[in-house]
């Protein structure tokens, strides 16, 4: 096609040293749809490039927490281990002192006994020499 004589393409015209380049409609549609999008693309990649700072900041946190629970999960149990330990050393304490109170009570169950016995032997001595 020609206008006044041209083709409609894109020329190239030299105008005070400058050079311009000069589109139709349907090129000039193209390339501004193309401006449009590499715009609109630029801010999606500003977006992500905030939207990734946010995860790496998020993560950090949540790798400090992570580590404070396993510090003090590791803490409670040492806690728990030391308790276990304290409550095995007084299960063991409770059954020598109910061993050693099981014995006393034989002792004393056999000193009464005894005591009984020579009671009636002497009540009984004292009825004969009184009688």
């Amino acid at each position: 096609m020609t206008a006044f004589g041209q083709v409609l393409k894109p020329h190239r015209i030299v105008y005070e040293g400058d050079t311009g380049v000069f589109f139709n409609k349907q090129q000039e549609l193209l390339l501004l749809t193309i401006i449009k999008t590499e715009k609109s693309q630029k801010k999606e990649i500003e977006q992500l490039y905030i939207y990734k700072n946010n995860c790496d900041d998020q993560l950090l946190k949540e790798q400090k927490h992570s580590e404070d629970l396993n510090r003090a999960f590791t803490s409670m149990e040492t806690e728990a281990k030391t308790q276990r330990d304290k409550y095995q050393e007084e299960v063991v304490k409770h059954t020598e002192t109910k061993l050693k109170l099981e014995k006393q009570e034989g002792k004393v169950k056999t000193f009464r006994n005894i005591a009984i016995a020579e009671g009636i032997g002497l009540i009984g001595i004292l009825f004969l020499v009184l009688r």
